[in-house]
């Protein structure tokens, strides 16, 4: 919640930002539930529920892969190999190392984490709804809970971890004000009339 007012201030940049060629088709909702691995798919995985697919960097997969589906201490001691790894493929399928260098691929890579966030952020209104009511998650009588409840109370607070670790392991709000830019001014900023 403290970072809150620089999103808001900086919310302008952040589309923008995210908007930055290059860009491709992504995936939208990269995790692992909706990739199933087998040799008989080309390079040995393959994805299903295409309903998120936008434009978007490339990395924005990536880092909501990474986040949603490896445990912090593992992201941790794998992140920057895959993300070189991801760049060399990129490399090998064309893209000019020159105008793509993997400090940018990097610098996109983190400041991308912030999607794995927004998922999280998503569930809120459902969530609220339940805390109001004091059911689901929030049951007053934890015996009261569904298995459902207590699996999406585990999922909800896994994915927060994860995605708090992420981002101040990656110093993002420093990274979000560093960047140059100016301020937004308000929610409405990410409409092409505000520009």
């Amino acid at each position: 919640l403290s970072w809150l007012p620089h999103l808001r201030r900086r919310h302008r940049f952040i589309v923008r930002e995210c908007l930055r060629a290059p860009l491709t088709l992504t995936h939208g909702d990269a995790h692992i539930e909706n990739a199933f691995f087998d040799a008989r798919f080309a390079d040995g995985a393959a994805f299903i529920d295409f309903g998120n697919v936008m434009f978007s960097p490339g990395t924005s997969d990536v880092a909501f892969f990474l986040v949603h589906s490896l445990d912090v201490t593992v992201r941790r001691a794998l992140e920057e190999e895959l993300v070189r790894h991801y760049h060399a493929s990129l490399l090998a399928n064309g893209v000019d190392g020159a105008r793509y260098p993997f400090e940018r691929c990097w610098h996109d890579y983190r400041f991308n984490l912030w999607r794995a966030l927004l998922s999280v952020c998503a569930m809120a209104p459902g969530l609220l709804s339940q805390l109001r009511r004091r059911t689901g998650i929030f049951a007053a009588d934890a015996s009261a809970m569904s298995d459902a409840d207590k699996k999406d109370k585990g999922v909800y607070e896994e994915l927060n971890r994860r995605c708090v670790a992420a981002l101040l392991d990656h110093k993002w709000l420093e990274l979000l004000l560093d960047e140059s830019g100016p301020p937004s001014c308000g929610l409405c900023s990410g409409f092409s009339i505000c520009y």
